[in-house]
């Protein structure tokens, strides 16, 4: 319940007095286009959506407030989980590959998501 109240009061600058009306497809685009800005990842903003989403369609469906609940479509994300090794998980990788392949990898884990198409590690991940 604490997540779902902060996840509300992060989008109660788009939404606070609003009328159910008056939230329209513009108005979902708004808040979407907005929290990209900001630099939350789609995974973010789709659990904004889907909060709202969940709101307007109790409106609509449960409490009978509104004729129509507007769609809300979530943003793509990646199908595959971004995953990092641990410090143990790149040892092992680096006595096991071929010799000729150590040193590039060596850099690339030694770049901690530096390198072109990756992301920053966490937690466990390797100096």
């Amino acid at each position: 319940m604490r997540k779902t109240r902060a996840s509300c009061a992060r989008l109660d600058p788009f939404l606070a007095g609003k009328q159910l009306e008056i939230i329209n497809r513009e108005l979902i685009d708004r808040i979407t286009d907005a929290k990209l800005a900001e630099g939350a990842s789609n995974a973010t903003v789709n659990r904004h959506l889907a909060l709202v989403r969940t709101i307007l369609r109790r409106c609509h469906r449960d409490w009978e407030w509104m004729d129509r609940a507007v769609a809300v479509r979530p943003l793509r994300e990646p199908t595959r989980r971004i995953r990092f090794l641990t410090r143990d998980q790149a040892a092992a990788l680096l006595r096991e590959l071929p010799e000729h392949l150590r040193d590039i990898v060596t850099f690339a884990l030694s770049h901690r998501g530096k390198t072109a198409r990756s992301r920053a590690p966490r937690g466990g991940a390797i100096a």
